[in-house]
């Protein structure tokens, strides 16, 4: 277009200039009739005037066209993921060529941006799958990157981690781990070595973080990695608590049977009375140790259990087994039971479900000072079974509620070891219900009574 453009100009300005010439011929070979002649000259200026116009509009016309095709080309440098004017692309010109490599540049670049894009979602997938905290910090200690589990390990939002400056942190991390933190940062990012602390915590939550501090290569940053070894701590001082318990709880009855045996064997002449009493207590704390590694040896089997032995069974008629039990004990205890349907159909260990609920009666009648009186209710729920077990024993003090649970816990030592107990009552109750992916609370008025309520949610 531009070419015909060009020969159009040409051709114009070629015919004005050929006017031109044959009017100055004209006047050239006719000088004597000056009057006829002046149509021919106006008609020669205005001609050549028009040739002064014309040619410079069409160059301008031109021009501008091509000042348009390079302000499109250099928009698309501007704009990379723009793409050219297409009839920029078809043309056959040196900007046709220019838009088309340009054209292909900027796809490219596009194509470079989706790729760093995907690889940030994939490395952020992949950090925030992670077990450990991890924080990404740059030269500047600006915080570049951050997943949820270090934002729970130092208890501040994650959108409030990012892009702080971590001395900015200070009032919203607990000053004894931005203090560690802080030191260890410093000493990284001067040495440019990894560096590897645990930083402890002693009180009501004890915490145990492995905190481990890597230089990023050529002094861009640092990543801090956060390990949470609580759990494992707490393992392990359950270990020691779980050893030292049993063996104190095996001692006591191992000691009186040795004690009362060496009485039996350096007294051959003892009275029938003295000899009653004395096998009386031996049978008693054999029977004792006998209950203890029973327990035990339950608790570690509830530890593995399977759920193959889950299959329907009724709350109602299971609750009343408990109560036949708990009365052949207890003959003069009063149970009383209520339930807000006949039947209660429930997925569930029959003979682990009936145990904690017969531990539970149990536990309530040696803890009544007069003759037990208990009250078992069980109502079913749109999405749970809720069971309650209430007594009216001595109760229990408040600030033992939280360690019930807990394995060889008893609030009254030398009651617990005069009627048997070794504290593990309660744990295998807690554990059976766990086993049923369900939960247990107690309530407790000093002098009035106990409540234990169990949560059993609905799974199918």
């Amino acid at each position: 277009m531009k070419s015909r453009l060009c020969l159009t100009t040409i051709g114009l300005t070629l015919c004005l200039l050929l006017m031109g010439t044959v009017a100055m011929t004209f006047l050239t070979f006719d000088r004597e009739g000056d009057a006829l002649l002046i149509p021919f000259r106006s008609g020669l200026v205005m001609a050549l005037g028009a040739s002064f116009v014309a040619i410079p509009l069409l160059i301008g016309t031109l021009f501008i066209r091509q000042i348009t095709s390079l302000r499109s080309i250099f928009s698309t440098l501007d704009a990379s993921s723009t793409i050219v004017d297409p009839k920029l692309l078809k043309a056959r010109n040196e900007f046709g060529h220019l838009s088309r490599t340009i054209n292909t540049l900027a796809q490219e670049l596009e194509r470079s941006k989706q790729t760093i894009a995907t690889s940030d979602e994939a490395k952020e997938a992949l950090i925030e799958g992670l077990e450990d905290g991890v924080m990404v910090l740059d030269a500047h200690l600006t915080v570049k990157m951050a997943n949820r589990r270090c934002a729970r390990i130092v208890k501040v939002p994650k959108d409030q981690l990012h892009s702080s400056h971590f001395s900015a942190l200070a009032e919203k991390i607990a000053a004894p781990l931005w203090q560690k933190c802080s030191v260890l940062l410093k000493k990284v990012m001067e040495t440019q070595t990894v560096m590897l602390e645990t930083f402890h915590t002693e009180g009501g939550g004890k915490a145990h973080i492995d905190i481990r501090v890597t230089p990023l290569p050529h002094n861009s940053g640092v990543v801090l990695v956060f390990r949470d070894r609580s759990s494992d701590y707490k393992i392990l001082e359950m270990g020691r608590d779980f050893i030292g318990n049993a063996s104190h709880e095996l001692r006591t009855p191992i000691t009186i049977i040795k004690g009362f045996a060496e009485t039996l064997h350096d007294m051959p002449e003892i009275s029938g009375a003295m000899l009653e009493d004395i096998t009386e207590k031996i049978v008693r704390n054999c029977q004792r140790m006998n209950a203890l590694v029973k327990n035990l040896l339950l608790l570690a089997d509830l530890d593995s259990a399977s759920k193959a032995r889950v299959q329907s069974c009724d709350l109602v008629s299971l609750v009343g087994n408990c109560n036949q039990t708990l009365l052949a004990l207890h003959p003069s205890a009063i149970i009383e039971t209520l339930h807000n349907k006949e039947e209660i159909i429930y997925e569930a260990d029959p003979e682990l479900l009936e145990l904690a609920i017969t531990n539970l009666l149990q536990n309530g009648a040696k803890y009544s000072n007069d003759d037990p009186e208990m009250k078992v209710t069980i109502e079913e729920k749109e999405s749970e079974v809720l069971i309650s077990i209430s007594d009216k024993g001595i109760g229990i003090p408040s600030k033992d509620l939280p360690y019930i649970f807990d394995r060889f816990y008893t609030v009254n030592k030398a009651h617990a070891r005069r009627l048997g107990g070794a504290g593990l009552g309660l744990s295998i109750v807690k554990r059976i219900v766990q086993q049923h992916e369900g939960e247990i609370h107690a309530s407790s008025v000093l002098g009035q009574g106990t409540t234990f309520s169990i949560l059993l949610p609905k799974l199918n």
